[in-house]
């Protein structure tokens, strides 16, 4: 477990972009980070597919296709649930008192409990375990 000091002090935006070496802020940063990667898992899931066919190999088509949906349906229940954060952080500001945009453990467990019990998030999410498990499968058949 981290500890801090009774008394410490956040980096300044001014300091924070100094150390950093630009204005980095997290939303930026975690958008550009998270748009490489899905670049880069969708060629890989297309050369995976392309070759797969090519050797006539059904299952792990089904595996490489699958697999990419799962991925992409993990990205969007973490993108509702944190819209969903947004909105209980909103209604809720002596509940979750961080700065706006900023998603603590408490926040994220009650804002995902939300969004699992709505019958959108709840066959999302099942949708997401199956074709994990599809995937799974496919690879090793």
């Amino acid at each position: 477990m981290m500890t801090y000091p009774n008394s410490y002090a956040l980096l300044s935006e001014e300091e924070l972009e100094y150390t950093t070496g630009g204005a980095l802020d997290a939303e930026t940063v975690g958008n550009w980070i998270s748009t490489a990667m899905n670049v880069t898992m969708g060629v890989l899931a297309i050369v995976n597919v392309v070759n797969a066919i090519k050797k006539g190999q059904i299952s792990s088509v089904l595996a490489s296709v699958l697999g990419t949906g799962a991925g992409l349906l993990a990205y969007v229940n973490i993108a509702n649930i944190g819209a969903v954060a947004a909105q209980v952080q909103k209604q809720y500001p002596e509940k979750y008192p961080e700065e706006e945009g900023t998603i603590n453990g408490n926040l994220m467990i009650d804002s995902a409990k939300i969004y699992f019990s709505s019958l959108g998030g709840a066959l999302l999410g099942v949708a997401n375990v199956g074709a994990a498990a599809g995937a799974l499968y496919f690879s090793f058949v």
